[in-house]
């Protein structure tokens, strides 16, 4: 089964945001989830989307 790139992308994200809540202000926070997620879907176009 292929899992749904999207939702592990969304649920990566949101795991980020509670290992790090106290490190990061929440405009940094959202730059460092952004800048995640587009560094996933970059690594699904390396990986050709099969």
């Amino acid at each position: 089964t292929t899992l749904d790139n999207k939702t592990l992308r969304e649920e990566a994200a949101t795991t980020l945001a509670n290992l790090y809540p106290h490190d990061l202000e929440k405009d940094e926070l959202a730059v460092e989830i952004e800048s995640f997620k587009y560094s996933v879907i970059g690594s699904d176009n390396l990986a050709g989307n099969e």
